[in-house]
């Protein structure tokens, strides 16, 4: 099948809707499938001879006072997507158009009468909320929830990343067709130890001698890596042989760096900003646990996360906040461990005891690993996706 994927975003992006969307391309074309991206970022790169019409309709939108920047931006991006898909993209090529958020899959239903599946990621509205990007009870909340609301209704299948997700479309928008609720996956090979940990620690300028803690999240407020912060600051002196190296960027950052700061945190805490995914996952080889301290925020809580099923994949164990999807993924004291939100208190007591256990280091991370073997690869993920692209309408 000739499969169309979008997004309403920037792609390629740091972030795990990025990952989500290059495994699946990879596994749909290991099984056949040819596989197409559209994002827009294409917008971007295409719109640059399009200035009359864009302009024409900017203005038309200023004469309306009393719709906000915030919305006539949103406005403007979803003319300039469906525009630049209708003017370059031939949608009758596609078997099937596989879109991964509600504002792609609301603007392409306009555009064809192709089969749309969805994979919804997230909670759009409550998501800028958390952000402080709108405010609760806002028109611009209202404007959002309409979005999602039309997006929903617009696939003919919809996929979520975890069940908290599915309740929320369920309950929030009233939909009774049926929802596939189905975790996140990896590529198992891409985490292969081809080098031993001391090998990759000399190669990243790593001590040898130190437990190191990863946590790659970007720095928003529902990923919670102030409270990895917090329990650093305990394990300063419970752990002297401890460190936390962080990943990511966003609008916690100043928050996180003056933490850092006002804690005299540099000697245990390295901040390394947004990296390449590559890159990323040679810290997560060379440490020796993984870090996944999320917090619910306006409504929004972590689904099968990333960071967690690259860690595990690793045969590193995890230690994630007790929410949604990561409760979903990790057994606790079986292939891992559970700690409850807002905890830094338990976390770093979570971390001390792997510390101070390489046995039951090596326990959580070989369960971990074995839990992503079964459970969570990319090929096997996108053989289910591909049984529903062949599904009758």
């Amino acid at each position: 099948m000739k499969v169309l994927i979008c997004t309403f975003w920037a792609y390629p992006l740091v972030g795990g809707v990025t990952t989500h969307i290059q495994l699946l391309k990879e596994g749909l074309e290991k099984i056949g499938h040819t596989v197409d991206i559209f994002s827009m970022s294409d917008v971007h790169r295409l719109i640059k001879n399009e200035s009359s019409i864009v302009n024409h309709f900017v203005s038309l939108l200023n004469q309306n006072s009393n719709i906000s920047t915030f919305i006539k931006e949103y406005e403007k991006d979803r003319f300039l997507y469906k525009m630049i898909i209708s003017k370059h993209l031939n949608l009758n090529i596609y078997d099937v158009i596989h879109v991964h958020d509600v504002i792609c899959s609301s603007i392409l239903r306009h555009l064809t009468n192709k089969k749309i599946i969805q994979t919804v990621h997230g909670y759009v509205s409550n998501e800028a909320i958390s952000n402080q990007v709108i405010n609760r009870g806002s028109i611009e909340e209202s404007y959002l929830v309409s979005l999602e609301k039309e997006g929903i209704y617009s696939a003919d299948f919809i996929i979520t990343a975890d069940h908290k997700i599915k309740n929320y479309i369920t309950e929030t928008f009233d939909y009774r067709n049926e929802i596939l609720a189905m975790k996140n996956f990896v590529d198992i090979s891409s985490l292969d130890l081809e080098k031993d940990k001391y090998t990759l620690r000399k190669e990243l300028g790593l001590p040898e001698n130190k437990i190191i803690c990863i946590c790659a999240r970007r720095l928003v407020k529902k990923n919670g890596v102030l409270y990895a912060l917090k329990a650093a600051q305990k394990l300063k002196y419970a752990h002297p042989d401890f460190l936390l190296i962080c990943f990511g960027d966003g609008p916690e950052m100043r928050n996180s760096y003056s933490y850092i700061k006002e804690n005299q945190l540099q000697d245990v805490c390295i901040m390394l900003g947004s990296v390449d995914n590559s890159l990323v996952k040679k810290y997560t080889l060379a440490s020796d646990v993984s870090i996944v301290p999320s917090v619910p925020s306006e409504g929004v809580e972590e689904a099968t996360s990333i960071t967690a099923l690259e860690g595990m994949s690793a045969g590193i164990p995890v230690i994630a906040s007790d929410l949604a999807g990561l409760k979903e993924l990790i057994a606790h004291g079986e292939n891992g461990l559970l700690i409850k939100p807002f905890d830094y208190e338990g976390l770093a007591d979570a971390i001390l005891s792997l510390a101070k256990s390489e046995n039951l280091r090596q326990k959580l991370g070989r369960h971990a690993k074995e839990t992503i073997l079964n459970e969570h690869c990319h090929l096997k993920a996108a053989k289910k996706i591909s049984a529903l692209y062949q599904l009758e309408r």
